[in-house]
């Protein structure tokens, strides 16, 4: 689950970036040193006294970004695409 989830988010940040590229004799469709990817693990907590509750869980998130050079919607700022999943760690068990 955790794969699949990391290459949709990979995937469709790919896909985003790909309506915004240029034709295939100017280089290569991304370029290295625009994209950004990256992982968190995290241990949350609850205050909560419920019988037979665990109020702690191990969380984790994925994320991927793309730098738009050519998209600039306000002078002086920079524009980026990012896609990413986050999962707390809690469900809905007793």
């Amino acid at each position: 689950m955790i794969k699949a989830t990391a290459m949709l988010c990979l995937a469709m940040c790919l896909s985003a970036t790909a309506v915004q590229a240029e034709p295939a004799s100017s280089g290569p469709l991304l370029k290295k040193d625009k994209l950004s990817i990256g992982a968190g693990i995290v241990r949350n907590t609850i205050d909560v006294n419920m019988p037979g509750f665990d109020n702690s869980e191990i969380g984790y998130q994925f994320f991927a970004a793309y730098d738009l050079d050519k998209v600039n919607l306000i002078e002086g700022a920079h524009s980026s695409l990012e896609l990413g999943y986050m999962d707390y760690g809690f469900n809905n068990r007793n």
